[in-house]
């Protein structure tokens, strides 16, 4: 198997095309990065945004089927060099900024082929490896013509195209099928969380008959999620309603110690805990440690363990509302609140009760900041908590951890499998364009139906 540099195999322009519409130039629809990143294949079918380009810029930038489309700018190096195929384009279909367009050489190499060549982990490593930057990362138009690919002739081109388009498109289905599961496993422990903090159903309640339930709620079966949009009223007689403020022991701000003083942050032992450290339950470490003269000269707090840690100012706001409990005493990032309850208010029930009510306590929290989202801690200690017995509070939190382990197990097994056909995805395109493997003889034994079915069996054991 022959290498190549992309000099020889395709004509390469970068676009310069941006998404300012300018009103004496001609309207088109323009392929933007994300449009490439996101997807292996660009049609013109797909929603393009609006924008326009001189006649000069739609010759040169115009696309049309069989091109190949890459990034040339990304925050990671990796993401260099990240390819899509036009199986369709049309007249005002133009590649935008930020991209590079390469269009196969006529008798040397196909589109198709080309695209899975770029795929491959040789040439994912040379433009990891040409791309330059510290924050941002971009390359040349020098070093991406520099970078060689495997070519066989344009026969064997055909066939390893045709074979892996097959190939993949099954093990693309099978990873559709699993992230859909993951979305229902979502799904169903949000419903099951929402009704039984909210009292609709016992902690006790036979599971069997809840998974059809909840299939049924939560939208498994094609309906909206209606358990997560039930309001508090539906609480069941019995519960109190009272503002979480009547149950607060006490809160907590605070703050980043300086970056520039190494003191603050050489061999600290404290975590200091921020938003990107909000991923679970229970916070029992932080990715940053400062020290104890960090504390002493900051506006950070050290608070103990079961406080209930929220996030209240944060890009992350604008998808979830993070809340947890710590195990061990943490420092807190300047974008975090600490909260202790009074012995009336469980801390386990109250975050359960958060994660339940999470899309519309993001609505009712929330305030719009000038560059982030924002909670308003007035308004959240003022709204109204429906609240059982203290002993009933416990054994739904109880019930909660049991149930909600056992669909976590479930997430994290299948998010393995995914894992694990992604990676038998990537050895596939590499094994089939650099010539490790006989195409026609890997089709013929249902090899990739194997390894199919061995991902099944690992998933369900």
């Amino acid at each position: 198997m022959r290498f190549m540099k992309l000099r020889h195999i395709a004509d390469i322009r970068n676009s310069n095309v941006d998404k300012v519409v300018v009103k004496e130039e001609l309207p088109i629809r323009l392929c933007n990065y994300v449009d490439v990143y996101k997807n292996d294949f660009i049609e013109a079918t797909m929603d393009f945004s609006a924008g326009s380009a001189t006649r000069a810029e739609i010759k040169a930038f115009g696309l049309r089927e069989g091109d190949v489309i890459i990034t040339k700018d990304s925050e990671d190096r990796n993401d260099i060099g990240v390819p899509a195929l036009v199986r369709s384009a049309a007249p005002d279909l133009v590649c935008g900024y930020h991209l590079a367009l390469l269009r196969a050489k006529e008798g040397v190499a196909i589109g198709p082929f080309l695209f899975w060549a770029l795929l491959s982990k040789p040439a994912r490593d040379a433009f990891s490896n040409a791309a330059y930057g510290i924050t941002r990362f971009g390359m040349t138009l020098g070093s991406m013509k520099n970078v060689a690919i495997p070519l066989p002739d344009l026969a064997t081109q055909r066939r390893i195209a045709d074979f892996l388009d097959r190939e993949t498109a099954r093990i693309d289905r099978a990873i559709e099928k699993k992230q859909r599961l993951v979305e229902l496993i979502d799904e169903k422990r949000a419903s099951l969380i929402t009704a039984v903090v909210t009292g609709q159903l016992a902690p006790n309640a036979d599971q069997h008959g809840l998974s059809r339930d909840l299939a049924r709620k939560s939208g498994m079966e094609g309906r909206e999620a209606s358990l997560q949009e039930q309001r508090l009223s539906l609480s069941p007689t019995g519960w109190e309603r009272k503002r979480i403020k009547h149950h607060l022991a006490g809160f907590l701000g605070g703050g980043t110690p300086a970056k520039d003083n190494e003191a603050f942050w050489t061999n600290g032992s404290i975590p200091w805990v921020s938003p990107k450290d909000m991923k679970s339950r229970e916070i029992s470490d932080a990715e940053d440690k400062i020290t104890v003269e960090a504390v002493q000269q900051s506006a950070t707090n050290v608070v103990p363990p079961n406080s209930v840690l929220m996030v209240v100012r944060s890009g992350i706001l604008k998808h979830s509302l993070p809340v947890a409990i710590n195990s061990i005493p943490v420092a807190l990032n300047q974008d975090l609140k600490a909260f202790r309850f009074r012995p009336s208010l469980n801390e386990q029930f109250f975050v359960y009760w958060v994660e339940g009510q999470e899309k519309n306590l993001l609505l009712e929290w929330g305030q719009i900041g000038a560059t982030v989202d924002n909670i308003d801690i007035d308004t959240m200690l003022n709204s109204i908590i429906p609240l059982p017995g203290l002993a009933t509070q416990r054994q739904i939190a109880d019930f909660l951890d049991h149930e909600t382990a056992k669909l976590d197990s479930l997430k994290t097994k299948t998010d393995e499998s995914i894992a694990r056909l992604k990676e038998y995805r990537a050895a596939l395109i590499t094994a089939a364009v650099t010539g490790q493997i006989d195409v026609e003889a890997h089709a013929r034994a249902g090899a990739t139906e194997r390894q199919l079915d061995t991902t099944e069996q690992e998933a369900d054991a």
